[in-house]
């Protein structure tokens, strides 16, 4: 049987030295993943670290006065925001609770979904008045609980926003 002896002087004082080493190795590991998180929060942060000049700066950058007509004259402006099935039945919801008769696809136009947009390139706003009372509209709406709106999921440790707002797999 193999009786267990006692550490001997030299052995104890290596195990107190390598201790000392771990600990002196976990301090300077820390410190150095402290100066590297530091270091590229300075690198990447926005203009108002740098004066604005940094290359990788944040936010939309001044159109010029060309840019700006190009884009007028080709990108879709908005022109109409149609009634969809989703809206009628809101803005019936409210009028029931006023006591009012609810609406029917009868007698307001009511668009497909996905087609409540009018958009051109150029197109100035449509200004007329909407057929349904501004007092009927809902005073705001919570697109959260409808089965078009995606969960709201962490990211986790993915920099791909995309990636993390795709669908998943039942």
């Amino acid at each position: 049987m193999n009786a267990l002896r006692p550490f001997t002087s030299d052995q104890k004082s290596l195990i107190a030295n390598n201790s000392r080493g771990q600990r002196l190795l976990a301090v300077a590991l820390i410190s150095a993943a402290i100066l590297f998180f530091a270091a590229a929060e300075f690198a990447f942060a926005g203009p108002g670290h740098s004066g604005g000049t940094d290359p990788r700066m944040t936010g939309l950058p001044e159109f010029t006065q060309e840019e700006l007509q190009w884009q007028n004259k080709h990108h879709k402006r908005l022109k109409k925001v149609k009634l969809n099935k989703i809206g009628l039945k809101r803005v019936n919801e409210k009028r029931r609770m006023k006591g009012r008769q609810a609406l029917s696809e009868g007698n307001i136009e009511v668009a497909p979904m996905g087609s409540e947009v009018e958009a051109a390139p150029g197109a100035e706003a449509d200004t007329t008045e909407s057929t349904i009372p501004a007092a009927d509209m809902p005073g705001y709406v919570d697109n959260s609980q409808l089965k078009f709106f995606p969960p709201i999921r962490s990211r986790a440790r993915c920099p791909a926003a995309g990636v993390s707002a795709a669908p998943t797999m039942p």
